[in-house]
């Protein structure tokens, strides 16, 4: 192993020793030199290098700082004495931070200020004091200046502040102005004579050999040799990080009053000869020696007037050269560090590193102050021992663990491996026989997929196989531990992952200090990043198909997963500190997320505050075992004592006893561990000297941390920058805060005050004033990530708090914001900003720039700004700048495109809630912009699920769902250009849609979920698959998985839908419900035929527990009862306590025939009644109980025509109570009927028929007065169509309103009434995807026929369940399209009523009808077929109910609709010669048209008595067919008219195609393909079954190839046949999942098969497969060539639309649709893709972007050689993953 993977391995696994230094994103150079002598230089350096050098480093991702000390030393670092502290701990500072240069110096011919050392060490003061007493010095005025210090260690003699002494020492003050002269001449004389005494006295003492040369330099070397030291003579490492510049002046005149400037001189003019040698050694000995000739650079210049002639020819020049030669060595040194890896690994590798790394010096930090807690530290290891056993206290396997993430399974880990290792389909030994069988008969057979690949398998799912967990019975819990925000929670988390590696010798240790970086922020990211260092600890390969960013409940389940699945016999610990640091996204706080169980190698520890975002509350929920908790309590006293020695001992200082004692009685008061880091912190800058009486320390941490600030403020001026800081989002980098400060006039009048700025034309900040505030803030800052860029903010939120109190107060945000955001926006890049300066130094500057940073949204491809990105939005919204945050964020699309691809879609869309919600609480008059931003919003949340998947849809949907809508707003339409110029620009190719294709925003629906909820199966029969949570807003959904069991889904409402959790339930479940306000969760389970009802405690996840094994289960509306059957026995229970345990009270046992079982069960809203109904060979008995006794009151016995196994009929959904006691039940003998029995009585007060069908749906209106009732059978009785719902009074038995509209007419799938004075239906149509919503009148006056209101129109397939939220406000629809969608019910009721006032609706009241209301633009008939022209100018488009329309596709517009028929139209076809239009109706009662292609007459009309299942033209001969066990066809000459002959076939017609020639007609006999000829009267096409090779499968396509050589059909078992048009069987080829379409490519020499997920490519030379494409994730449904086979086009039910290059074998483009794409057509020339949009539009047109153009035109791969080609290809094969930070695995691949 070498050293840099040593390295990272150590690191990756948690290892606090020799840690690696973090990387740094800042380059950050120290500038050095005199303040007088180089002043025209380092102008000129700042004007024109260091902005070119802030450029270069951006566009580099990185930060370019210059620390410049002419700026921000204030005078009272002079009166201090520590100028050259500040000095020196800067260019330290820049060392440590920097990525590449560190130090510059620029010498010229001064030597410069050489002060008086600020503090001297006790033991050489005395030697010093005894020499220049000797000596004869004065050295009283040792004694006057210096004071001994012993909290220094070792003790140090202090040189006094100048104003201990000279009290007027820099007061400017006019009236003190004579005093302050006075004092600054006595300083001058004071400091000489010091300087001299010191100076003879450390000679002698050299020379005596008391101290040491360094010892004695140090009273005679300058502050820029100080610096030079430190920065360059002493460095440790100074390649390519340090330069040196001299310049020196050619014939200096001594005379010019100048020359004091350039060299070192005595007030009498005299030349300083020693400072003179002093540096010349400097530059000619020291510096030289350790330097390379590319690090010194020399310049030469002749004196001038005034020294340096800045007007001069050769001084321009000079600079010119001199900025040249800064700026290229610059660059260099910077280019040279920034390819210094430091080890080699990929991006996302180094990422991982470098985010563990700065978690564990983060750990390390606070480690080093950490003592006592020994109880704490005990009790935890105890903690950390516990395990705990499935069947003890905790929940078994077959329970439902809500909270849980992950799937256990009842296999071990060594049987889930070989789980995944196992083949689905045919056996090795099956194939073995099917290969010998063909062979037999001279067929070629083949396999398309191997036995190892399952991803075409739809039974089997890679990904699931990684989420299942092995069984277990012994387990870990994670560990909570939580306190007050200041106890030292994090302190004991970091010596926790310290103490690990003892405790466990060889553990592992994955460590976050939560939200102290920006990996850190969001549990997304950090669960994520574990997943990557877990992987790589254990050295198991990633799984390259998964996108685990993508699916966030996916990636909580693979990570509890993963856990179980190491093979390890180390300890792993994971430590999550402060899990209330995190952000909201993904409910972070819910805690959803935490494993609840762990294996015995996984110790989890996770910490919180005990109230913030109720984190404690809700894991309490999820891990409810008391046991597992700790509470971080008060510090004790000997633990402060020792962790203040601790604290004094790292700073080497020391206290007096005194103020120990002082510090100890006021930790007495408040015993948190901040309070004394608080107190300790300033109590280290004591003196011995100090009295404590002097010293005035808060008793509270806000009253401390209030001083500090005070104290701050006194030293550094007006703390603007914490104004700053605690404005911002996320934090300021060091760059941004002196960026800022540069900006502000306020900042800089104090900046300024005892000097001007060198340069009138370049005025910026000194960043060292911020560095030195942020230095005494530091244990206070935390520094976390964000945007690749080091940001500090308040990591204690008291400091927060009080900041904001004190310099973020209300009156001032404002204008705090709208600086950041004009900074964030780059407003003043390139502008001046004059600068007035009054208070002390006075000054005019009309063209000061400040050298304000531009700010793009990007620097160049893939790097953007993130920090814009994440800032501006904020500060535009709370300086209420809309306008601009509608232009520049909301309208602006290279802006949502970056920041979703930068962060995620959830932190877009909290972006535009939040200024959406800012504009609706204030006045701003800006209704336009609100409904702009708010038009953007619902664009993203209607998107939300391409969008996730890929940035790279945001402008694909704004095109989709505003297209050319020329009522749209200015900034609205600017969206749409934007979005369509960067489709066409884009580098991705893609289809840009031409119009609108998706749902617009602003309508009724408001977002739509995606979640499986139909699976084709005949043994499910679903009833209620969600419920709402109203409280909370949370969706349940129950996810049907085929092959798999169901899993539970939650959904946040509040959040756009977006999913809290998936758990899996272990079985498969039909009905779910949540009874007594959320307490119970009812399940009804099995199948159809086959089925139990489970119910569950919520709280605790725990089933409740019966004492029979329950079949049918019913909860009373209080929980107080739950009644439960076991066959024919009935257990009437009460609920103890909470509701978790129940006692049995009443046990009844089945009184009717032996054979009976119980199917059904429902209580009475009061408790009082039970009824139960008995199904029995004979009859169906219902009894009605006392709940109270038990006793049967009632028995109601029928003889029945009802069948258990009847589809038809749930009688959850027939059978209700009313709360006044009326059953209202299907009857079992007329089950059109409905009954209404008093259930005291037992009378049938009412029975309500609506029609002669099954009376199957049945809902009680919310005033319990009216019933709707309608029917799902499907079957017609004696032709009767008429299957409407009807509306019962309850009271009166009479109908109350009656349907007649077709548009509503049945069957249903569900009905639901609504409305509190009025009577509104919502129904489901079983036939139909859209809603219809009815207005049936007032609850005191019904409409005697109800009123179509609106039909809710989007999705694609039938409505399986609707849901109305109590407050009418939305409305919820389930669909087999497998999406859930919520509507806006209460806008849809305004509308209606909006459209009827008052007076309307009464002069109605008595003829009971009303008109209806037009219908929106979204609820147009739907597209049944199209069909493309042969040049692609025109789309022929039927719909269901019956219309045929002509598009234009250039123009995107209608120019022909025709209602054609009363029945679907189920086929458009253009004939092959491109002639006429074939319009083929469903109905056999209607004829089939011919039309004209030009005028679109008709020509001729054909007859065909049969329904139309399959139609097939070329050359003018057409066939139609009808599929059934005796398919029938027609064949016509479409030229004549007249028909050639008639079929009669077996099991066929389901499909059929017809040769180019039209002399070959293809079907199948059942799945095997048939062979007819057109004209041949005599061909038999009978066929013995004994020659044949079926399977009795469904043939589900049919295809002959061009050159009419070969015929094939596919099969839903998977089979494909290949016969030649002789019918000589040449191929069978088998396929996992069922070919649902195919088609033989142009020149016939390939066949493709369509399946789950993957496209087949087979020689047709000898049935082999080529190839296997893979782009879709699921079934292929639809697949089509453009004409010379170059490209072809697929849709899948994954909603996507994919082209493809057939010759390369790899997807070029994707489309993803807003619903399952059917139905599409490709262009003969492949630039058209037309398909259609659902109830949206009647077709929506895609057209090719430019690079995707210039791919089918063939200029794109011209020049490119094969392997470039590929290699290419594959990239654009990966084009449509997300691409994270800077580099794509598109983009690895080019």
């Amino acid at each position: 192993m070498n050293r840099d993977t040593d390295r990272v391995r150590r690191v990756l696994e948690g290892h606090l020793i020799k840690l690696p230094d973090e990387e740094s994103s800042t380059i950050q150079v120290f500038m050095s030199s005199t303040f007088t002598d180089t002043t025209t230089e380092r102008n000129y350096l700042m004007k024109m290098a260091i902005p070119y050098l802030r450029k270069y480093c951006q566009e580099r991702g990185l930060d370019f700082q210059v620390v410049d000390m002419r700026w921000g030393i204030r005078e009272d670092a002079g009166i201090d004495h520590t100028t050259t502290d500040i000095c020196l701990q800067e260019v330290r500072k820049c060392q440590q931070i920097s990525r590449g240069p560190n130090f510059v110096a620029i010498l010229g011919d001064k030597y410069g200020y050489r002060p008086v050392p600020n503090n001297i060490v006790a033991t050489e003061y005395r030697t010093l004091k005894r020499i220049a007493m000797r000596q004869g010095h004065e050295t009283t005025i040792m004694d006057k200046w210096f004071i001994r210090d012993d909290n220094a260690n070792p003790p140090v003699y202090q040189l006094r502040p100048i104003t201990a002494i000279l009290t007027y020492y820099g007061d400017d003050s006019p009236a003190n102005r004579s005093f302050n002269q006075k004092d600054e001449y006595e300083w001058r004389s004071v400091s000489g004579k010091l300087q001299m005494m010191l100076q003879d006295a450390a000679l002698e003492a050299f020379d005596n050999g008391e101290i040491t040369k360094e010892t004695k330099h140090k009273f005679f070397k300058s502050v820029i040799e100080a610096e030079i030291t430190e920065g360059l003579l002493s460095a440790t490492d100074i390649k390519d990080r340090v330069m040196c510049i001299y310049r020196t002046l050619n014939n200096i005149d001594m005379t010019d009053t100048e020359a004091g400037r350039f060299t070192d001189m005595f007030d009498d003019g005299t030349l300083d000869e020693e400072a003179e040698i002093l540096l010349q050694r400097l530059k000619l000995t020291r510096i030289p020696s350790i330097l390379g000739p590319d690090q010194l650079i020399k310049f030469s210049l002749d004196w001038g007037p005034g020294g340096i002639d800045a007007g001069d020819i050769n001084t321009k020049a000079y600079l010119e050269d001199l900025n040249s030669a800064f700026t290229n060595n610059m660059v260099r040194m910077i280019d040279n560090c920034l390819s210094k890896k430091p080890f080699s690994a990929n991006h996302m590798q180094r990422e991982l590193f470098y985010e563990v790394l700065h978690h564990l010096h983060f750990c390390k930090r606070k480690c080093e102050l950490f003592c006592g807690r020994e109880d704490l530290i005990a009790e935890i290891k105890m903690k950390l021992l516990e395990i705990h056993q499935i069947g003890c206290g905790e929940k078994s396997k077959s329970s439902v663990d809500i909270q849980n993430g992950s799937k256990e399974s009842n296999v071990d880990s060594v049987a889930v491996e070989e789980s995944m290792k196992q083949l689905v389909g045919p056996s090795e030994d099956e194939r073995e026989k099917i290969m010998k069988m063909m062979d037999t008969l001279g067929v070629a057979f083949h396999y398309g997929d191997s036995p190892d690949d399952f991803d075409s398998d739809p039974s089997r799912s890679f990904s699931a196989e990684l989420i299942v967990i092995p069984k277990f019975s012994s387990f870990h819990h994670p560990i909570i531990i939580s306190g007050e925000s200041g106890c030292g929670k994090t302190a004991l988390m970091a010596k926790i992952v310290q103490l690990s590696k003892f405790w466990h010798r060889d553990s592992n240790c994955v460590v976050r200090f939560l939200g102290t970086s920006l990996q850190s922020s969001s549990i997304r990211n950090v669960m994520l990043s574990m997943c990557e260092q877990i992987l790589y600890i254990y050295q198991i390969p990633k799984p390259t198909e998964l996108s685990l960013d993508v699916d966030f409940q996916y990636l909580t389940q693979y990570f509890t997963a993963l856990l179980w699945r190491l093979k390890t016999d180390k300890t792993l610990y994971i430590v999550l500190d402060s899990v209330d640091q995190l952000n909201p996204t993904d409910h972070a706080h819910l805690m959803t997320w935490l494993p609840v169980k762990l294996p015995l190698y996984v110790n989890m520890i996770v910490s919180m505050l005990p109230n913030d975002h109720d984190c404690l509350r809700n894991v309490q929920h999820i891990v409810p075992q008391s046991e597992q908790y700790v509470t971080v309590e008060q510090f004790s006293v000997d633990s402060a004592e020792a962790a203040l020695k601790l604290m004094c001992n790292r700073e080497v200082r020391k206290l007096t006893n005194e103020q120990t004692d002082y510090l100890m009685r006021k930790f007495s008061d408040c015993s948190k561990p901040l309070y004394l880091k608080l107190l300790v912190d300033q109590a280290l800058k004591w003196h011995s000297y100090t009295d404590i009486l002097d010293v005035n320390l808060g008793d509270t941490v806000r009253s401390v941390i209030s001083g500090l600030f005070d104290t701050l403020e006194k030293t550094h001026g007006d703390l603007y920058i914490v104004g700053f800081l605690s404005a911002a989002k996320d934090g300021l980098s060091d760059v941004e805060m002196e960026d800022l400060l540069s900006f502000s006039d306020e900042v800089l009048q104090d900046t300024y005050l005892y000097h001007l700025p060198p340069d009138e034309e370049i005025i910026r900040f000194s960043p060292s004033i911020w560095r030195r505030i942020k230095s005494d803030l530091q244990e206070y800052l935390a520094e976390r990530q964000s945007g690749g860029k080091k940001v500090s903010n308040w990591y204690h939120r008291q400091f927060s708090e009080v900041a904001r109190e004190k310099y973020y107060p209300d009156s001032s945000r404002q204008g705090t914001h709208q600086q950041l955001a004009e900074y964030f926006s780059g407003m003043w890049c390139g502008m001046v900003k004059p600068l007035k300066l009054f208070k002390i130094k006075t000054g005019w500057y009309p063209n000061a720039k400040r050298q304000a940073p531009s700010q793009p949204i990007s620097f160049g491809p893939n790097l953007y700004n993130v920090r814009k990105l994440c800032e501006l939005p904020f500060h535009l919204i709370h300086s209420n700048q809309f306008l601009e945050f509608c232009e520049s964020v909301a309208c602006n699309v290279e802006w949502l495109f970056a920041k979703c691809k930068t962060s995620t879609l959830t932190e877009l869309l909290l972006d535009l809630k939040m200024a959406i919600t800012a504009m609706e609480t204030s006045a701003h008059g800006l209704s336009e912009v609100h409904q702009d931003i708010r038009t953007v919003y619902d664009i993203l949340i209607l998107g939300s699920d391409s969008i996730r998947k890929d940035p790279n849809n945001i402008p694909l949907q704004i095109l989709s769902r505003l297209g050319q809508d020329k009522s749209l707003s200015l900034a609205l339409s600017t969206l749409c250009l934007q979005a369509h110029d960067w489709c066409q620009e884009s580098p991705v190719p893609m289809f840009v849609p031409q119009g609108r294709c998706m749902q617009a925003p602003g309508g009724l629906l408001l977002s739509t979920i995606h979640v499986d909820i139909h699976i084709t199966r005949s043994d499910r029969k679903l009833g209620n698959i969600m419920y709402l949570n109203e409280e909370k807003q949370h969706l349940f959904v129950i996810e049907h998985r085929s092959g798999k069991s169901d899993q539970l889904c939650l959904f946040d409402l509040e959040d756009n839908g977006s999913c809290i959790m998936k758990e899996d339930l272990n079985k498969e479940v039909s009905t779910i419900n949540f009874i007594n306000d959320y307490k119970y969760l009812y399940l009804r389970v099995g199948t159809k035929y086959l089925f139990h009802d489970e119910l569950f405690y919520v709280s605790t996840a725990t089933p409740i527990v019966f004492s029979l094994p329950p079949d049918v289960i019913a909860v009373s509306q209080s929980g107080k009862y739950i009644v439960y059957s076991s066959v024919a026995q009935i257990n009437i229970c009460r609920t103890i306590g909470s509701g978790r345990n129940v006692e049995l009270i009443h046990n009844i046992q089945g009184q009717e025939e032996d054979d009976g079982k119980i199917i059904h069960l429902i209580i009475s809203p009061d408790d009082k009644f039970v009824v139960s109904t008995t199904q029995s060979k004979k009859h169906m008995i219902r009894n009605i109980w006392d709940t109270s006794t038990g006793k049967c009151l009632q028995t109601i016995k029928e003889d029945t025509k009802y069948s258990f196994f009847d589809d038809n009929i749930d009688l959850t959904r027939t059978d209700k109570i009313t709360k006044d006691g009326k059953l209202l039940c299907l009857s079992f003998t007329d089950t059109e009927m409905i009954k209404v029995i008093d259930l005291t009585s037992g009378d049938v007060l009412h029975t309500f028929q609506s029609c002669q069908y099954t009376s199957g749906i049945v809902s009680l209106h919310p005033s319990q007065l009216y019933v709707a009732i309608g029917t799902n059978q499907t079957v017609l009785i004696s032709g009767d169509t008429s299957k409407h719902f009807h509306i019962w009074n309850i009271l009166s038995g009479r109908i109350a309103s009656s349907s007649e509209n077709e548009n509503t007419n049945g069957p249903y799938w569900d009905l639901k009434l609504f409305g509190r004075d009025s009577i509104f239906i919502a129904a489901a149509k079983k036939n139909e995807s859209s809603v219809s919503l009815s207005y049936c009148g007032s609850v005191g006056d019904p409409l005697e026929s109800p009123v179509l209101v609106r039909r809710l129109s989007g999705h694609n397939q039938p409505i399986r369940q609707i849901l109305i939220t109590s407050d009418e406000l939305k409305i919820l629809t389930a669909a087999e399209d497998n999406t859930v969608k919520i509507w806006h019910l209460e806008k849809t009721i305004k509308d209606f009523h909006s459209a009827y006032t008052d007076k309307q609706l009464d002069s109605h009241s008595s003829s009971h009808t009303l008109p209806p209301l037009e219908e929106d633009e979204d609820s147009l008939s739907e597209t049944s077929c199209l069909a493309l022209s042969r040049e692609g100018s025109h789309a022929f488009v039927g719909t269901k109910n019956g219309t045929f329309l002509v598009h234009d596709v250039v123009e995107n517009s209608v120019t022909c609709s025709t209602k054609l028929c009363e029945s679907t139209v189920a086929f458009v076809l253009v004939t092959k010669c491109g002639a006429e239009v074939i319009v083929v109706p469903t109905s056999h009662k209607e004829p089939i048209t011919i039309m004209d292609r030009k005028t679109f007459g008709v020509r001729l009309t054909l007859e065909f008595k049969y329904t139309r299942s399959c139609v097939a033209e070329s050359s003018g001969i057409f066939v139609c067919g009808c599929a059934g066990m005796e398919g029938k066809a027609d064949i016509w000459n479409l030229q004549t008219g007249e028909m050639i002959r008639s079929l009669r076939l077996l099991y066929s017609m389901y499909c059929v195609d017809i040769s180019v020639s039209g002399n070959m007609v293809a079907s199948s006999l059942f799945d095997y393909p048939i062979i007819i000829k057109t004209y041949d009267e005599d061909d038999n096409s009978g066929m013995d079954m004994t020659d044949i090779d079926t399977k009795m499968s469904a043939s589900t396509c049919v295809h002959i190839s061009s050159d009419e050589t070969l015929v094939m059909t596919g099969s839903n078992d998977g089979t494909v046949r290949v016969l030649s048009y002789r019918s000589q069987y040449l191929y069978r080829m088998t396929q996992r999942s069922s070919v649902i379409a195919a088609a033989f490519t142009p020149d016939s020499k390939s066949l493709l098969t369509t399946g789950y997920k993957s496209i087949y490519v087979w020689s047709m030379s000898n049935g082999t497969l080529r190839q296997k494409l893979t782009k879709h994730q699921d079934f292929v449904v639809s697949l089509k060539f453009d004409s010379n086979g170059k490209y072809f086009v697929t849709s899948s039910y994954d909603k996507t639309i994919a082209m493809w290059d057939f010759r390369r074998g790899f997807s070029l483009a994707t489309f993803r649709a807003h619903c399952q794409v059917k139905i599409l057509d490709l262009s003969a020339t492949a630039d058209t893709v037309v398909y259609a949009p659902g109830n949206i539009m009647n077709i929506a047109i895609l057209k090719p972007n430019r690079i995707l153009r210039n791919i089918l035109s063939g200029q794109y791969f011209s020049r490119l050689d094969s392997v470039s080609t590929n290699a290419q290809g594959l990239a654009f094969s990966f084009s449509n993953e997300k691409v994270k930070h800077q580099i794509s695995s598109a983009c690895d691949i080019i």
